[in-house]
């Protein structure tokens, strides 16, 4: 059975280099991929930017997605190119679960993965997950990995704790509690979520604003 192991990005420093807490993620997934190989082994980098913050390009003004480079520091570290399926249209956690499921897990009837992120951003991620897992009713067995949070200074930590328990609070308010099965989700996806409705909103106060 082909292992697969899905990794959420976080972030870039410049236009070629993931931010430092990334790395970690990037790191452990190489371990788990040594480790898997001979099964056959898959990644999937997710991640296209983050809406509140600027597009990166590089020096031809093309967009650099975020699971580019996190593909590229995997393919430097010894991973094969073919054992590398980038999404690159989540530009957030919730469309990191979203994507996961509806372009990889789904069509390609996966049942068992590995999802790694950071300490920070996993209750948050975990519950999504999950929360996807039961409305695509696909059953999967999953095994989180978290990360340390590593090089990111106290005061940055706390403001990014805060953003992930205001936001999965949120999420548990008006979405988990409310929407279970994925026609409805897919309308509200649409329809209310800042980030992907018609016309969407990018200041960061938005209350539904997601975070990395």
């Amino acid at each position: 059975m082909t292992i697969y192991i899905f990794v959420l990005a976080g972030g870039l420093k410049s236009h070629d280099s993931v931010n430092d807490f990334v790395s970690k993620r990037l790191d452990i997934t190489f371990q788990l991929y040594q480790k898997h190989q001979h099964e056959g082994c898959k990644i999937i980098c997710s991640g296209g930017g983050t809406y509140h913050k600027p597009t990166i390009v590089d020096s031809n003004k093309i967009i650099v997605y975020e699971s580019n480079i996190c593909a590229k520091y995997l393919i430097e570290k010894g991973v094969k190119e073919e054992d590398i399926f980038r999404e690159w249209s989540s530009y957030d956690t919730i469309a990191n679960g979203y994507f996961s499921y509806l372009q990889f897990i789904s069509p390609l009837k996966i049942k068992k993965y590995y999802l790694v992120t950071s300490e920070f951003h996993m209750p948050r991620s975990k519950k999504l997950f999950i929360y996807f897992d039961n409305i695509f009713k696909t059953n999967c067995e999953i095994t989180f990995i978290e990360t340390v949070n590593y090089n990111i200074d106290e005061n940055r930590l706390k403001i990014r704790q805060s953003r992930e328990e205001e936001t999965l609070e949120y999420y548990k308010s008006n979405l988990f509690s409310k929407i279970n099965n994925l026609n409805e989700f897919s309308i509200w996806f649409y329809t209310q979520h800042d980030n992907y409705k018609s016309i969407p909103k990018y200041s960061s106060d938005v209350k539904n604003m997601d975070t990395y």
